[in-house]
Formats: C-alpha cells, sequence, structure tokens
C-alpha cells in the first residue's frame, strides 16, 4: 500500500475529504508517507503504520521480511509455535 487508492479517492472526492490509508510495514509505509507528500495530500489522506483485522485482539504474529516486506505474511494460530519450529528457521535464511 503505498496510498494509489487513497491518493484516487481524496482527488475523487475533494479538498473536504479525509482518507485514512493503513501499512503494517514500516519499509512500505515510509513510501506510503512519502507519497502522499510530495502529492501534495498531506491534509487530506492521514497514514497510519499498523495493521487492520475483522476480529478483536491484543496481538497477532506477522512475519516481517526486510529484504522483501511483500512476502511478508501472517502467521496462523494454528502455527503459533511458528519460532520453535523448522519452518521459523527457514524464514529466518530468508
Amino acid at each position: 500500500n503505498i496510498g494509489v487508492v487513497a491518493m484516487w479517492l481524496a482527488l475523487l472526492l475533494g479538498p473536504g475529504a479525509r482518507i485514512v490509508a493503513v501499512e503494517p510495514v514500516p519499509a512500505v509505509f515510509r513510501y506510503l508517507a512519502w507519497n502522499i507528500r510530495i502529492n501534495g495530500l498531506a491534509s487530506r489522506i492521514w497514514p497510519l503504520n499498523l495493521g487492520v483485522g475483522g476480529t478483536a485482539t491484543k496481538e497477532t504474529k506477522f512475519h516481517y521480511h526486510p529484504l522483501d516486506p511483500v512476502a511478508s505474511l501472517l502467521v496462523r494460530a494454528a502455527r503459533a509455535e511458528l519460532d520453535e519450529s523448522a519452518d521459523a528457521e527457514e524464514m529466518r535464511r530468508v
């Protein structure tokens, strides 16, 4: 999410629009914030560096891949012990 839809909505809806754009991955969030700023839409779009889900929870495990943020993923509850598994070691090496 680098803000393409948020910017399109802000332009479509006009100066009175207030758009919220969310992005949980820090590296991608920086591009989102930069993109909003250079396009002069900071007064219309509020970027948030967080994720949004469909269920109320305090915490969700998220694997962040710093070399390829697009490959980041949510860790399913069934794999809650991922950090202790061989898969976790493999993911760390990727």
